[in-house]
C-alpha cells in the first residue's frame, strides 16, 4: 500500500473533507444544503444523460432525498451513519479486490484500497462537523440564536 498520492489527489481529498463537513446539515434549509443538493442534482443529471445509468440515477436520487425529510440533528448527526454514509467511496475498492482475488492478478493489489483514502477524507469531515456541534462555544452559539428566534 503505496501513501504516495498524485497531485491531483490532494483537492479531491480536501474537496470530500469540506463535502464532509457540509453533509450533516443538509437537513435544513441551510447554504451547505443548497450547495450539496446542486452537486447532487449534477452528478444525477450526469449519471442520466452521459452514462445512461438509470437505475443508479434513480437510487441516487432517492437516498439524496433522505436528509430532506428527515428532522434536524436526526440520523445526519448520528456517529453510526457517519461510517456508513462514506461507504459508496469504497466500493472500488471491493470491486477492485474482489476482481483481483478471482484472476489472481497481484501486481495491481495497490487498487484493493483505492478508496480508503478517499473514504477517510470524507469522515473526517463529517466527524470534524460532529466534535465542533457539540463543542460548548458553538452550542452556546446556538443557544443565543434560538432565544433572538423566540
Amino acid at each position: 500500500f503505496s501513501t504516495s498520492f498524485a497531485r491531483v489527489e490532494f483537492p479531491i481529498f480536501i474537496g470530500l473533507c469540506l463535502f464532509g463537513a457540509l453533509w450533516p446539515d443538509t437537513d435544513v434549509g441551510s447554504t451547505s444544503r443548497i450547495i450539496i443538493y446542486v452537486l447532487f442534482f449534477i452528478i444525477d443529471v450526469l449519471l442520466i444523460f452521459v452514462f445512461k445509468y438509470y437505475l443508479e440515477a434513480a437510487l441516487f436520487g432517492l437516498f439524496t432525498m433522505l436528509p430532506a425529510v428527515s428532522k434536524h440533528r436526526g440520523w445526519t448527526h448520528s456517529k453510526f451513519w457517519t461510517f456508513i454514509v462514506g461507504l459508496p467511496l469504497l466500493a472500488p475498492s471491493f470491486v477492485a479486490g474482489e476482481f483481483l482475488i478471482d484472476v489472481h492478478i497481484y501486481e495491481y493489489r495497490n487498487l484493493i484500497y483505492f478508496g480508503v483514502p478517499y473514504y477517510f477524507s470524507f469522515l473526517f469531515g463529517v466527524a470534524s462537523h460532529l466534535i465542533l456541534d457539540e463543542h460548548p462555544y458553538f452550542k452556546a452559539m446556538r443557544s443565543k440564536a434560538g432565544k433572538k428566534r423566540s
